[in-house]
């Protein structure tokens, strides 16, 4: 039963990391629009392009879920699997995304200039508060796989 009175929580948690990283996402294109190498954006490589068109694509999928949560919560379905999914893959989506917004930064992924560093800490810590992301992985086996219940 606390789960399910926790799934307000769970959907807002997901609509905030699914907005951080999409911000994430949005600095590495900028900074590989407006960074040159050799006279040439550093976005017009694949090996920019290809992760962040990753990332951008998982995030969208997570978007679609969290967007299935909260339409159920209105509707005043149970929720309770979309809101833990929603959970579980925008905290690590987004997790990786601002991973990723680092790494195209390169060294300027670390200074507070550039924002990706600080979205990456907030974002790594949707995976364990308020609730981690095990906890959610316990929830959807037990209640939605039938799995005995393990802790």
């Amino acid at each position: 039963m606390l789960f399910d009175t926790l799934n307000t929580e769970r959907i807002g948690g997901a609509a905030s990391a699914l907005g951080g990283g999409l911000r994430a996402i949005d600095l590495a294109v900028e900074y590989a629009n407006d960074r040159e190498v050799f006279g040439q954006p550093i976005g017009s490589h694949q090996a920019i392009q290809h992760p962040l068109a990753e990332h951008y694509a998982k995030l969208m999928a997570a978007r679609q879920i969290t967007y299935e949560a909260a339409s159920k919560w209105d509707d005043g379905e149970d929720c309770g699997m979309e809101a833990n999914a929603a959970k579980l893959l925008t905290s690590e989506f987004a997790t990786e995304a601002a991973s990723q917004a680092i790494q195209t930064h390169g060294g300027n992924g670390f200074t507070r200039e550039y924002e990706v560093y600080d979205i990456w800490q907030n974002m790594r810590l949707t995976q364990t508060a308020p609730v981690s992301n095990e906890m959610v992985k316990n929830f959807i086996a037990e209640h939605h796989l039938g799995l005995p219940r393990s802790y």
